[in-house]
């Protein structure tokens, strides 16, 4: 269920035992009274997802399928009071690190508004062709476009006849 519930995009460069292995920490927290395994566990998908750029709030929905095919399962109050203590907890945990990746996006957003101004202030220095072919080819890879091909009409006048690639 918990697999069902992940988007592709969620869980596409996990390890495919991550569920088992979630389930596997729960158990042994609930059954043994040892702490932080679970959470840990999802620190660990929650980390790679954010690596990923990934949907961190779907696991909100991971969680709760976990929560509605493991409730049958919780015999006593206990457990059950545990449980559920998990699964808020684990909520919490998703909660903090979807306003982290949007922390990071807001970082990397601010970094390539950073490359776009100092390629724009390249690029509006520079007078002739050859020198705006060279600041290109430098300055594109750095806003992670490998290549690109540019041309320019032999007659601007007539957009429709040829054109000379220069780069």
């Amino acid at each position: 269920e918990m697999h069902r519930a992940a988007p592709t995009a969620a869980a596409a460069d996990l390890q495919p035992e991550w569920g088992h292995e979630l389930l596997a920490a729960f158990a042994r927290e609930l059954a043994t009274e040892t702490t932080g395994g679970f959470l840990q566990a999802l620190d660990t998908i929650l980390r790679r997802v954010v690596a990923v750029n990934g949907p961190v709030a779907a696991w909100h929905n991971v969680i709760s399928a976990f929560r509605c095919s493991t409730l049958p399962y919780l015999a006593n109050n206990e457990a059950l009071r545990r449980a559920e203590n998990l699964w808020q907890q684990a909520r919490v945990m998703i909660g903090e690190t979807v306003q982290l990746a949007r922390q990071i996006q807001g970082l990397q957003d601010e970094m390539q508004a950073q490359v776009l101004n100092e390629i724009g202030s390249a690029l509006i220095t520079t007078f002739d062709v050859d020198g705006l072919m060279d600041v290109l080819a430098r300055e594109l890879p750095r806003l992670g476009i490998p290549g690109c091909f540019v041309s320019l009409y032999e007659n601007p006048q007539q957009p429709t006849g040829q054109a000379k690639l220069v780069l």
